[in-house]
């Protein structure tokens, strides 16, 4: 049977339009919209861009939403040039420049070029200019499609689409063949099941679809039928994907299930895509649209339910931190075992883990750039906090009272921000005893001379300052012929559980010193020309 969800997206967008201009409301288009695809093609995000863009006039069915700049790698002066005629009317003559180079990256035009072409722009009026071009004839059939699924007529979607397009731009006949005949917009399937797995093809199809990267997989996957149970049972793991996030673009990259992209956002003017050798604009006239491209990738992950990563390593550099800036992730969940992170402070994590399965995420690596500090109170609320076996991190945590939010973890390493007290580490411990599978617990902090003393007293330790060999306090475990192990060093408070592993804290470490350098050396420059 036909696909509806493997139809072109202007197709669909020509669709959308239609039951805009027939005043359908946003949530019935987009409940329409569903019902024909099966499956969800535009993000609720997306669908909020398109009808925003219907209601002000920026889409109409002669509209391509995309300019190519460059093909193989090469980029054309004639899509430069009209890059800057869009882009005249929003930026500063003095920046035209600097936006080129951002594309680029690297000077293939000088900066007497860019200054020449804008005059030229200027003096020809085209301030606000975008060059028209003819009608998007898939967009049309997309059109006419929507009108042909509510059982209209033929002759009746040619008068609907002459009152938009004002002109006959498909002629009657073309819309009666259309009307006949639609398979050719649609992926079909040609054969039935038990034809499929009784000849060669089946375990073809098998190799096809264990090899296949994201993209062709989750196309296999919108055919339905056999090949949609083929992939369904077949398990796929990503061993890593890495997001680059700042304010003005975002890169991912997984070797090989995701090839490297990156989207640049163009503050009232769109995002500008680098795919393989291609860049182009979409022009889009919404902020933080670059978003929603890293929300369609990782959608298409959280929508297979064998798909799982073992690690995502998200690098947020940001000039300022707001949580409408950090919304990245789909509301979808994400089969994550590990997560790194690099950002400035450590609350962003909330804005993350809430589209992680509990289920699946085991450990939490975070190195934060920036010295806010953190109160973990009411963090064992969050499922996926508390589902994480492992924290690493060199936050500095505030309010930290005596480890609730903290004593599920078999494995941390993080800081308090104050000076902590004899009470406060007998507590801790007395928390930890609790918690039989406890590998280690090593805390940074602060504590007073005499604290410090009389807590190797009392703990029989008697450890110097500055030594080398300490000696460990041994406390049983309630019922268990298991031991916890503590000793208090100048500026650190350390137990060892019965799970204790040598040599794991070294290397949990040396991880953390690497999450400095997160990602910095994982994304390839682009090596264009002209």
């Amino acid at each position: 049977m036909p696909t509806s969800s493997t139809l072109d997206k202007h197709l669909l967008k020509g669709y959308l339009f239609c039951l805009y201009h027939q005043g359908v409301s946003r949530a019935d288009a987009y409940s329409n919209l569903l019902e024909f695809t099966k499956t969800e093609v535009f993000t609720h995000e997306e669908f909020r861009e398109l009808f925003h863009d219907f209601s002000i006039g920026n889409y109409n069915l002669n509209t391509y939403s995309n300019l190519v700049l460059a093909e193989n790698g090469v980029f054309q002066d004639s899509a430069v040039l009209e890059f800057l005629t869009y882009r005249y009317s929003s930026t500063f003559f003095s920046e035209l420049y600097n936006e080129v180079l951002k594309i680029t990256g690297k000077p293939l035009f000088t900066k007497d070029e860019i200054k020449d072409w804008s005059e030229k722009i200027f003096k020809k009026n085209h301030f606000r200019m975008e060059l028209r071009r003819e009608f998007n004839k898939i967009a049309l059939m997309g059109f006419l499609i929507c009108l042909k699924v509510q059982n209209k007529s033929a002759k009746e979607a040619h008068s609907n689409l002459l009152e938009v397009t004002r002109q006959e731009v498909v002629d009657l006949e073309k819309v009666e063949a259309l009307f006949k005949d639609t398979t050719h917009y649609f992926v079909q399937e040609d054969f039935t099941e038990e034809l499929w797995k009784a000849v060669h093809q089946y375990h073809i199809m098998e190799k096809i679809v264990f090899f296949a990267d994201l993209d062709v997989r989750k196309s296999l996957h919108q055919t339905g039928g056999w090949i949609r149970d083929l992939i369904d049972t077949h398990p796929y793991e990503i061993d890593c994907i890495n997001i680059d996030f700042s304010n003005d673009h975002i890169q991912i990259k997984s070797d090989p299930k995701i090839p490297q992209q990156k989207f640049q956002n163009f503050f009232g003017c769109g995002c500008v895509v680098h795919s393989g050798n291609q860049v182009y604009l979409e022009k889009i006239q919404h902020d933080f649209h670059y978003k929603c491209h890293l929300k369609r990738i990782l959608r298409k992950i959280s929508s297979l339910e064998n798909i799982t990563i073992g690690s995502l390593k998200l690098r947020a550099n940001l000039t300022r931190v707001r949580a409408s800036e950090l919304d990245i992730f789909p509301t979808e969940t994400l089969r994550i075992t590990n997560f790194y992170l690099k950002v400035d402070i450590f609350h962003a994590i909330l804005n993350f883990m809430g589209s992680f399965s509990p289920d699946h995420l085991k450990k939490l690596v975070v190195w934060v750039t920036g010295n806010l500090r953190f109160v973990p109170r009411g963090m064992e609320e969050i499922a996926q906090w508390t589902a994480s076996e492992v924290l690493i991190t060199n936050q500095r945590f505030d309010d930290f009272g005596n480890g609730e939010a903290l004593e599920h973890f078999k494995f941390a390493i993080f800081q308090l921000h104050y000076v902590v007290t004899i009470d406060q580490i007998l507590a801790i411990k007395d928390n930890l005893l609790k918690h039989p599978d406890l590998r280690e617990f090593k805390i940074t902090a602060q504590m007073l001379p005499d604290h410090y003393d009389e807590i190797n007293i009392r703990l029989g330790t008697y450890n110097q300052r500055g030594t080398q060999t300490p000696r460990w306090a041994q406390f049983p475990y309630p019922n268990e012929a298991k031991t916890l192990e503590l000793t208090v060093l100048e500026n650190l408070v350390w137990f060892r559980g019965p799970e204790y592993i040598p040599g794991e804290c070294e290397a949990a470490e040396q991880e953390l010193v690497g999450v400095e350098e997160l990602n910095e050396t994982v994304f390839e420059d682009y090596d264009y020309s002209r």
